[in-house]
């Protein structure tokens, strides 16, 4: 609903885009929208895109949609990076709606592999309307400038802001100082009465639970969700090796049965949370 209700602008940045029913609805709505005179700009990783399907890619190009790869794994290019993956899931429509969280385009995401029992992720995704676009926006335009050399205009945002206060926060493997690993770093240490974690890939490193086990120590009730059936084996392996020193020090962990926990998210004394698409990894 929200892409249709475009009529300027569309800038989509994913790391998955499946070629599945939701991948090609999803490519398909996008052409529909460049028929309409909006202009379309996908970012997409090509690692984690690689089951992108490519005649509804074409056909979206074909109509001058533009999109493309993130860092193609080419030896022979001069900007390449095998680890260095994009993995974030957004979109900015018109600079008056985005979305994001960790909700990549696929059949477990949309509910599609729910009802046909082939899959599904239980996720956390949410919209944005206000200032914070702005932001949102200036991540999408030096992610493109970054891949394609190409510059995007910015763009100018509602001049009302709503109720709640909204920081977006870029961060990555690029970053000196990670900022989401600081963030959640901060949350835990500075909790008074509670934090509440969900994630599905959880290897935190030595400060993450020196956090944890000081939170615990100190009354904080620490309460982490993680997947009970890990859709990479190995990363729920290495998550339960974590279990014994933080169940010691007080800290609660429960595992999520239904599904694949895919959420990221970090609630501190129910008074403000973070969410998005980077693990606690």
């Amino acid at each position: 609903a929200g892409l249709r209700s475009a009529k300027r602008f569309i800038w989509a940045e994913y790391y998955i885009v499946n070629g599945d029913d939701t991948g090609r609805r999803f490519l398909e709505v996008l052409a529909e929208k460049v028929a309409d005179g909006v202009q379309i700009y996908l970012l997409y990783d090509a690692v984690g895109s690689l089951g992108i399907d490519p005649a509804r890619l074409h056909a979206l190009e074909k109509v001058g949609g533009h999109a493309r790869p993130f860092l193609p794994v080419n030896p022979l290019r001069r900007r390449w990076s095998t680890h260095l993956r994009n993995h974030r899931k957004l979109i900015v429509i018109d600079g008056e709606l985005g979305f994001t969280g960790g909700m990549n385009i696929g059949d477990e995401y949309s509910g599609l592999g729910l009802r046909r029992g082939t899959g599904h992720f239980r996720d956390t995704h949410m919209s944005l309307r206000g200032p914070a676009l702005l932001d949102l926006g200036e991540i999408f335009r030096e992610d493109w400038e970054f891949t394609t050399q190409e510059s995007l205009p910015r763009f100018d945002y509602p001049p009302v802001a709503g109720p709640s206060v909204v920081q977006i926060i870029p961060s990555g493997p690029d970053q000196a100082h990670n900022a989401h690993g600081m963030v959640y770093f901060a949350g835990i240490a500075g909790a008074q009465t509670s934090v509440d974690i969900t994630s599905p890939y959880f290897i935190p490193d030595p400060p993450i639970i020196r956090a944890f086990v000081s939170a615990a120590l100190r009354g904080v009730r620490v309460r982490i969700l993680v997947p009970s059936r890990n859709d990479v084996a190995v990363v729920g392996w290495a998550a339960r090796s974590y279990y014994a020193e933080l169940l010691l020090a007080g800290v609660r962990i429960f595992e999520y049965q239904p599904s694949m926990l895919h959420a990221k998210v970090m609630v501190v004394d129910g008074a403000w949370s973070i969410l998005g698409s980077a693990n606690v990894d």
